[in-house]
């Protein structure tokens, strides 16, 4: 049986319970930021699979310890009367404008930059508003969320 690289990572990434979910989100949001435009800038540069297939699975890899405690910290924001729609609400709405318009955003940058490495422009923003958003959310790791 194959495991994916998610659930691989979820001994690592599970110790955000730990060391605060918060804090691993801020620092894998910002490791995103400071390698997806060198990233895109490789793929660009070689189009071979042995150079995108590493590529692809480093920033994959930062995106799942970005997904993680992100996941575990949606739930804490809202009480239990609410809370399953709270999140509905709150990871549709994030995951229909920030995912769904991605292409358009991608490639409207493109057009106005001329530039193929302007979606991770794209990606650094979204990051950089994650970041931005944390002291907004109370840290609650090591609790009962009750």
């Amino acid at each position: 049986m194959e495991i994916s690289q998610a659930e691989a990572s979820l001994p690592v990434t599970g110790k955000s319970d730990r060391v605060g979910r918060k804090k691993v989100f801020a620092a894998f949001c910002l490791l995103l930021s400071l390698a997806i435009y060198p990233a895109f800038a490789l793929i660009n540069a070689h189009t071979a699979l042995p150079v995108l297939l590493p590529t692809i699975a480093l920033l994959s890899l930062l995106t799942t310890f970005i997904a993680v405690p992100g996941l575990v910290m949606l739930p804490e924001l809202f009480p239990r009367a609410v809370r399953v729609t709270g999140m509905s609400v709150v990871y549709c709405v994030g995951v229909s404008i920030f995912g769904g318009f991605a292409p358009f955003f991608a490639a409207e940058l493109m057009a106005l930059s001329g530039s193929n490495l302007a979606p991770s422009w794209y990606v650094i923003g979204c990051a950089l508003i994650a970041i931005l958003s944390l002291p907004l959310i109370q840290e609650k790791a090591g609790r009962p969320i009750g």
